[in-house]
């Protein structure tokens, strides 16, 4: 199994939004961010499913994201912005029987899932990506890949030289 977390883009600030937390929706430039950081990462990662957090944030993220890889999304609670047992989330996502799952959630959340699952220790900025490789239990799964928006900003605003000669 390949296993993608994609942590949700930009949100509204948390100190000026009124209302619950679970509420705050991406910001305009979060949304359009997120549109461009997935349709690259698209070239880098197979997905098969979607499993999404149902915090509005994290819902536009799957939502963006459903469209630029054409699958479905599925909501689970135990991957909202509480905190977590990746066992328990491990025990509610095994029998889904995905290949290439993405789930879309929260930090500090992905990285202990990440680090439970066997990817090591690592921090996800708003719109990483990292790839896991195994099986779906603990200590089953390796990193692959760990993408962060800002190297993926840098390196799409790099124009090429043209093709090798």
């Amino acid at each position: 199994m390949r296993l993608a977390l994609l942590r949700h883009g930009r949100a509204e600030d948390r100190e000026m939004w009124i209302g619950r937390d679970l509420l705050r929706p991406l910001t305009t430039d979060g949304a359009n961010r997120c549109r461009r950081l997935c349709t690259s990462y698209r070239r880098f990662c197979e997905v098969d499913q979607i499993w999404s957090s149902p915090a509005t944030r994290a819902r536009q993220t799957a939502n963006i994201a459903a469209e630029v890889w054409r699958v479905p999304v599925r909501e689970f609670p135990c991957l909202g912005p509480d905190p977590i047992d990746p066992g328990e989330i491990i025990d509610e996502l095994v029998p889904l029987g995905a290949r290439s799952p993405l789930i879309v959630g929260h930090e500090p959340n992905l990285s202990e899932l990440a680090d439970h699952l066997g990817g090591g220790c690592l921090v996800l900025r708003k719109g990483g990506l990292a790839m896991l490789d195994g099986e779906l239990h603990a200590h089953g799964m390796r990193l692959h890949a760990l993408l962060a928006p800002r190297h993926l900003f840098s390196a799409l605003a790099v124009s090429s030289p043209g093709p090798l000669r």
